[in-house]
């Protein structure tokens, strides 16, 4: 079974790899059979999809990234002990979001920038 959906997943992903949803079903997939590396992959790729061009000047596109990268940031962080590069890794990921975030034109802006910061 497992052999078929890696096999669906991947015909999915072909097709389908800008489309952050598929990549959050990856990685509830890859959560359950608790392969961490490739859970914490399609994390950050859904991050990257996320962040297409002036997402940060839209505020529900603001609040969605950022929403992602906590999720991203708390999977890293849950691995540190294991992969200590992962907490920079994670650190890095969160204060570019922060610069784009301050980059953009939204009106709430330090909302989204302190609960990021909480994860630092």
């Amino acid at each position: 079974l497992c052999r078929k959906l890696n096999t669906l997943f991947q015909r999915i992903k072909a097709e389908c790899k800008s489309d952050p949803n598929v990549w959050k079903i990856f990685s509830v997939f890859f959560k359950c059979f608790k392969d961490r590396e490739n859970y914490r992959d399609c994390l950050i790729r859904r991050v990257r999809v996320m962040q297409s061009s002036d997402w940060e000047k839209d505020e529900t596109r603001v609040s969605r990234v950022c929403k992602a990268v906590e999720e991203t940031a708390k999977a890293y962080m849950q691995d540190v002990e294991q992969e200590p590069r992962l907490k920079r890794e994670a650190e890095m990921l969160i204060n570019a979001t922060i610069e784009r975030v301050e980059k953009g034109e939204t009106n709430n802006y330090s909302t989204y920038i302190n609960s990021l910061k909480q994860h630092l």
